[in-house]
């Protein structure tokens, strides 16, 4: 069971923004129900949540219930991972500029 998961912009910690906090959830959601074998995941959109799952799952609209099938399972993770290299290698970046 997904129970939800919203975005809160602005929220900061050591005066850095705090993101990708959701789409790692439901990566590592994603990717348990894969280990288990399992062919789904259904979720309850609320009305502050569903604009976090239409951009995170790619898909439109979001307004009640919707179902992550396996095949999209996949392209979470590959996104998931895409995301976190893109920001690995821009940290990384920073930390060479003198």
């Amino acid at each position: 069971m997904l129970d939800f998961l919203a975005v809160r912009p602005g929220l900061t910690f050591a005066n850095q923004p705090i993101s990708g906090m959701g789409a790692g959830i439901l990566f590592s959601l994603s990717d348990l129900a894969d280990a288990l074998g399992m062919e789904m995941i259904w979720g309850e959109a609320t009305a502050s949540s569903a604009r976090f799952y239409e951009k995170v799952l790619e898909m439109r609209p979001v307004k009640d219930l919707f179902i992550i099938r396996r095949d999209m399972m996949r392209d979470i993770a590959q996104r998931y991972f895409a995301r976190q290299k893109r920001r690995l290698a821009k940290a990384g970046e920073k930390e060479q500029i003198p």
